[in-house]
């Protein structure tokens, strides 16, 4: 089945944690099965199949999103942050 996944962490100095969000799972990956310049919060394609993980690349499109949505939403946090601490004054 192929999906979305995201690089969420390296755990060591070898291997990755990468979520499969859309089937609740999680899989541990060696860092030298990552593409190239891979880094955690990327999200990739890939294909899980039974158990295991066969990484197709990085989704730069679905990672410029989910980055630009973050960073939004933590502009609005900080700007509601920032309102309320000038009323407190």
């Amino acid at each position: 089945m192929k999906t979305l996944a995201v690089i969420d962490r390296f755990s060591d100095l070898n291997t990755a944690v990468i979520l499969v969000e859309s089937m609740h799972k999680q899989f541990v990956v060696k860092k030298d099965q990552l593409p190239t310049g891979a880094k955690p919060q990327d999200y990739l394609d890939v294909e899980v199949a039974d158990e295991s993980l066969q990484i197709l690349g990085i989704n730069t499109v679905e990672t410029t999103k989910r980055k630009k949505n973050i960073h939004e939403k933590m502009e609005k946090l900080r700007a509601k942050n920032s309102a309320v601490s000038r009323r407190r004054r």
